[in-house]
């Protein structure tokens, strides 16, 4: 299973523990997987959704974006059914997004970069955001 994690190969994992860390034989390190300005870090099992969360639909196309780049048009998306995207929180800056991956692994495209398989769990989903000293915005592909 290829997967860009903070603790390398995901083929050479010997043991993934309820909190959403991973043992590999080089120490406990939590699963974190990035994709441009993508940043997931697992938070536990498909159980983990906060209960106030609410799920986000899907585009048009069936696909669940965490990110759509205005300039290209180019989404980070996942197209597989068993995966779902959710919300906290109301306002633009305060939204805390968890993705949950129902199946054993889902995947994680975008026209400009590598594939990724996300394993099984549940993901803060984070955006790259750069500042500029007027305002805080998010990174824009």
């Amino acid at each position: 299973m290829a997967c860009a994690c903070e603790t390398g190969d995901v083929n050479r994992l010997t043991r993934q523990l309820p909190n959403g860390s991973i043992r590999n034989g080089k120490g406990t390190k939590p699963v974190i997987i990035r994709q441009g300005d993508v940043l997931l870090r697992r938070v536990g099992d498909v159980d983990a959704v906060p209960a106030k969360a609410r799920k986000v639909k899907r585009d048009d196309a069936g696909r669940v974006v965490l990110a759509l780049g205005e300039s290209t048009g180019h989404a980070h998306a996942l197209l597989d059914r068993e995966v779902d995207l959710y919300e906290v929180g109301t306002t633009a800056d305060a939204v805390e997004r968890f993705l949950r991956v129902n199946t054993k692994a889902a995947t994680l495209v975008h026209d400009e970069h590598t594939a990724l398989t996300i394993p099984q769990g549940v993901y803060a989903v984070t955006i790259q955001r750069e500042y500029a000293p007027e305002i805080s915005r998010m990174v824009m592909d």
